[in-house]
């Protein structure tokens, strides 16, 4: 597992079924929180903001969640 964390921003869900599609990562709960309080007021909706605690690979090998970006 990478030891780099980074947060996303997601609409909060309404119910256990709801999708979620986060799509962009930040590297500091600061940015993420400023990111989710814009769209909160944007789209009169709130947001939640969620941090990366491990990524589990079926090989089991870690690898760096940052490669390529």
């Amino acid at each position: 597992m990478s030891g780099r964390s980074f947060w996303m921003v997601c609409r909060t869900p309404k119910h256990a079924a709801s999708e979620t599609k986060p799509q962009t990562r930040y590297q500091s709960r600061a940015e993420a929180t400023e990111v989710a309080r814009r769209l909160a007021n944007t789209h009169d909706a709130p947001f939640t903001v969620l941090e990366a605690v491990g990524t589990i690979h079926p090989d089991g090998q870690s690898k760096d969640l940052f490669a390529g970006t």
